[in-house]
């Protein structure tokens, strides 16, 4: 199996209201905004992206209790945003505050 997990620190952009699959799997998707200075070829490099994150089941729970502007961790795998998308999201397996 090939490797495919990602942890990125940021501040809550937006946070989409929770959904339920016509399983009653609930969702929330949110967008975390980073910042951040990274070495790159021996160069500092000023890094800054948008993400949107998807969190089902009970990750699902805490994103919604996410708010705008909140400093979170999240960590997850990539994966195609639909089966009509190539474009990335991060589908988050774990969400912890970065507060304090």
């Amino acid at each position: 199996m090939a490797a495919n997990r990602v942890v990125l620190g940021g501040l809550v952009a937006t946070v989409d209201p929770m959904r339920f699959s016509p399983a009653g799997v609930p969702s929330v998707r949110f967008t975390l905004r980073h910042g951040s200075r990274q070495v790159e070829s021996g160069h500092p490099r000023d890094v800054q992206v948008c993400m949107r994150v998807v969190a089902l089941g009970e990750t699902a729970a805490a994103a919604s209790r996410l708010r705008d502007g909140d400093s979170v961790v999240v960590e997850g795998f990539l994966a195609r945003a639909g089966h009509r998308s190539e474009w990335p999201v991060l589908h988050a397996t774990e969400i912890e505050s970065a507060a304090g």
